[in-house]
């Protein structure tokens, strides 16, 4: 656990004007779930949340093999001898390829995101990630993504690449599926609705997140919960 959690990122990051903020709460003494934010170049930022199908040892090993193919591919581009990092639909493609040849019986869903510091644009690819990540421009809020195959589960599952053009200042919640199991609404819908009124402030900090949510004081939980959340201010 403690090694597990050493790979996580530093909370409370800054790059520019870009302040990347994590939560991770287990649901077992280790986690499915991982959480990802780097400077990849000095022209663009990557990051990413993923969460592995099911608890404990297993799926947590496989967090750890998806920081290491990451952490390839980033030297890869570092070495300048492969920009596929840059191309979030050829990164997730890589590790479909890596996931589903490794015969685990795992898989993940899986969105990864670069953002373009100068023009501030993100192009970002999802593999089966859900509730997909929400936006919220200043003045609405809306989910960012649509519905695609989870990664390492078929061999034959393609991702694309699409682009956002961000506003000056912004908010980006990326929050994995386990807290849709700890929600009280009734339906998905529900549920849904709820998590979009709750990013409706560029201001909005973790902490606030996570009382809303009802996570600073939830007991055992049914499934991990990780939060990624984004921000920009002038």
């Amino acid at each position: 656990r403690r090694i597990q959690f050493q790979l996580l990122p530093e909370d409370d990051k800054v790059y520019r004007h870009y302040r990347f903020n994590r939560h991770l709460l287990t649901s077992q003494y280790l986690s499915g779930d991982f959480v990802d934010y780097f400077a990849i170049d000095g022209d663009h930022l990557g990051f990413y949340i993923a969460d592995v199908s099911g608890h404990g040892v297993s799926s947590a090993f496989v967090t750890v093999m998806l920081r290491s193919y990451m952490g390839r591919y980033r030297e890869l581009r570092r070495q300048n001898r492969d920009r596929g990092i840059l191309n979030p639909a050829e990164t997730l493609s890589r590790l479909n390829r890596e996931i589903f040849g490794c015969h685990m019986d795992k898989y993940l869903t899986m969105f990864y995101g670069v953002i373009d510091w100068a023009k501030n644009q993100l192009r970002y690819s999802s593999g089966g990630q859900f509730p997909f990540p929400i936006l919220f421009d200043g003045e609405k809020t809306g989910y960012v993504g649509k519905k695609s195959l989870p990664i390492g589960l078929f061999d034959f599952a393609s991702y694309q690449t699409e682009s956002l053009e961000l506003p000056q200042r912004f908010v980006l919640a990326l929050i994995s599926d386990g807290i849709l199991e700890t929600l009280p609404q009734a339906t998905l819908r529900d549920k849904q609705a709820f998590l979009l009124s709750l990013i409706s402030d560029v201001d909005l900090d973790i902490k606030t997140l996570i009382q809303a949510l009802g996570l600073d004081h939830a007991g055992p939980l049914p499934d991990d919960v990780t939060l990624l959340l984004i921000k920009r201010t002038e």
